[in-house]
């Protein structure tokens, strides 16, 4: 199983349509969801995607993450 290290410019860029970060981030979501890539990030940049969500779109936007992350914790 491979494993990537996920940084928190990938994600906002994701987040935001961007089309690049779409397709690489994408492709790398779904290898990990179909068991191929352990995908990993450091609290920093799971803080930084917070924030940004917080900010830009919603609390329950960050809210939700927590809680996704929260949940996946306890999985690994």
């Amino acid at each position: 199983m491979k494993t990537r290290v996920l940084d928190s410019w990938a994600i906002l860029e994701w987040i935001s349509g961007r089309q690049l970060a779409t397709d690489l981030v994408g492709n790398l979501l779904l290898e990990a969801e179909g068991g191929q890539t352990r995908l990993l990030m450091s609290a920093i940049n799971v803080g930084e995607v917070y924030y940004f969500l917080r900010k830009h779109r919603s609390e329950v936007a960050g809210r939700i993450l927590a809680c996704i992350l929260a949940n996946t914790a306890r999985n690994n």
